[in-house]
């Protein structure tokens, strides 16, 4: 009886250890990404100011809504683009960007530095499943459906881009998560 006991504590282990890493960051799991820390990180290291993500050409991209209590409306859904290699979530003001072909993952926060142009302030790492720890930015141009953006790291060099993202081609507007 013992035996089969501990043989039962061993097997729900077990179950448990994988349904807790089915749901690890940046695998599209119920995993929170990278969490709020890359964009804190970005914006103080570039000594730049959150701003609301709405406040600028990626409102109609978000679906934006009506403008709330303190002057900003908030992001309606998720969105999530692709391109040739890469591929870019949109969430509230935040946003993580695999570049597939470069081997280079950023994760960011919506703000505008000294030069007063809004974009994403974040970190950049090579690996997707750590956090990114080296401060880079993403400029994004919004045309239409089609996001171009470019990665930059501290000094302003280029890393990958322009990168070219687009809505998913299986159907109408944005997809929603």
């Amino acid at each position: 009886m013992r035996s089969l006991c501990r043989a039962a504590c061993r097997a729900a282990l077990v179950v448990l250890t994988l349904v807790m890493a089915a749901c690890g960051p940046g695998v599209g799991g119920t995993g929170t990404g990278y969490g709020d820390e890359p964009g804190a990180a970005g914006l103080a290291w570039f000594a730049a100011q959150p701003e609301p993500v709405c406040n600028g050409a990626l409102a109609s991209v978000l679906a934006c809504s009506a403008v709330v209590a303190g002057g900003s409306s908030l992001p309606t859904r998720e969105v999530t683009l692709s391109g040739a290699c890469a591929v870019a979530t949109l969430a509230d003001d935040q946003v993580v960007l695999d570049v597939i072909c470069g081997g280079w993952v950023f994760a960011g926060r919506w703000g505008r530095g000294g030069d007063t142009v809004g974009r994403y302030y974040g970190l950049i790492g090579t690996d997707p499943m750590a956090q990114p720890t080296d401060p880079g930015t993403l400029d994004v141009q919004v045309d239409s459906s089609r996001l171009t953006v470019w990665l930059r790291d501290a000094n302003g060099a280029l890393v990958a881009g322009p990168l070219v993202l687009d809505p998913p081609t299986s159907g109408a507007g944005w997809r929603s998560e």
